[in-house]
């Protein structure tokens, strides 16, 4: 079948690439089971920085589709994550979002240890593990990715990295220099009882941000920028110079210090970057955070 002839100037375009997507996606148990497979396991997933397990044995947890990861410090320096289970009978090793573990980690089951490279290290009654193989059951790695310091997993699937899906946005982003960054406050995990997708439409949509976060507006206006890349979704708006009319918001607008290392066109920028699917990062002049 061959396309209609366009008239001069005219595109072609999709006739439904300006309509929503239909209710019964955002509730849906069996295609919320499909996007599980198919979107989630295949996508990355921030888990914490870098400098939140500064140390050999320092460690961070995270459990996303019923599974639990760890993220955590080698005696060697390097980071490394691993499904949070024995391999023995799959009992987990690790409770609470984060701790430090000083040589091993002991399964509170069987009491099978593993070092701090995933390595299995002890097996009570060894003797009686008939041909096994110490090396080959080690923790289970998961794939990970640590970029600009922050460390992600994903737990299946292909697709392109974190720093190629980035890509378009990396010298922005290398001049905040994130390596350096320190924590300010723990990961916090909060439970909320709506689909995947009406948090993602939020957070890839501006024009809320007039009506329901009056302090942002204040503090940035009414003219937010936003684009949309393959991967990535952008959205930026510059600190005012007219005074907040809420004291809080006053004190930042007089006090934000100054970054020796950022561009002069960054020192009063807000910008904000989602990774398909689920991944949003807030960048400040003097902070970060991320969702």
């Amino acid at each position: 079948m061959s396309k209609p002839d366009l008239a001069q100037g005219e595109t072609q375009h999709d006739p439904e690439e300006f309509q929503s997507l239909p209710g019964w996606l955002y509730h849906d148990l069996e295609f919320f089971a499909y996007e599980a497979e198919r979107v989630f396991r295949a996508s990355w997933q921030v888990v914490c920085h870098v400098n939140d397990i500064p140390n050999a044995g320092d460690y961070v947890t995270f459990d996303y589709l019923g599974e639990s990861i760890v993220a955590l410090r080698g005696d060697d320096g390097a980071v490394r994550a691993f499904h949070n289970v024995c391999r023995h009978r799959a009992a987990r090793l690790l409770d609470g979002p984060a701790g430090h573990c000083r040589f091993r980690l002991s399964c509170p089951y069987h009491g099978w240890s593993y070092d701090l490279r995933g390595r299995l290290a002890g097996v009570p009654l060894r003797e009686t593990f008939i041909d096994l193989d110490m090396a080959a059951h080690g923790l289970k790695p998961v794939e990970h990715e640590i970029y600009h310091a922050f460390i992600f997993i994903r737990l299946g699937g292909s697709g392109p990295s974190v720093a190629e899906m980035m890509s378009p946005y990396e010298a922005e982003i290398a001049a905040y220099r994130m390596e350096e960054v320190v924590p300010l406050g723990r990961v916090t995990l909060r439970s909320r009882a709506v689909n995947w997708k009406t948090i993602s439409d939020n957070y890839s949509d501006s024009l809320h941000i007039n009506v329901a976060h009056p302090g942002l507006t204040r503090l940035f206006g009414k003219g937010y920028g936003i684009e949309a890349r393959e991967w990535v979704h952008k959205m930026w708006g510059r600190l005012r110079d007219e005074p907040s009319s809420n004291r809080s918001e006053r004190m930042y607008q007089r006090y934000l210090p100054r970054v020796v290392h950022l561009p002069e066109d960054r020192q009063r920028l807000w910008v904000y970057f989602k990774l398909w699917p689920n991944v949003a990062f807030d960048i400040y002049p003097d902070q970060i955070d991320f969702m």
